[in-house]
């Protein structure tokens, strides 16, 4: 996957939450809350990822509705 973006993200106004290391566990593993590692970001700058990495939408706690990012996900392979 890959995230870019468009304004500023902060962990504040709700940017894109993974948890490292995460696409390497087998399936008995399972996140914690506090292994969430906000991907603050600068307007142009990318937060890209194996999809298989635990990820998802941080929440925005600002009085403010933002669209701070564009998501861009690949499905699909070119290994037969």
């Amino acid at each position: 996957g890959c995230v870019t973006a468009l304004t500023k993200t902060t962990k504040e106004n709700g940017a894109t939450v993974a948890i490292p290391g995460s696409h390497l566990w087998g399936p008995d593993r399972r996140a914690l809350k506090e292994e969430a590692v906000p991907a603050e970001l600068n307007p142009g700058d990318a937060f890209i990822f194996l999809g298989n990495l635990y990820h998802g939408g941080g929440s925005n706690i600002t009085r403010y509705a933002n669209f701070n990012t564009l998501h861009a996900s690949s499905f699909g392979s070119d290994i037969p």
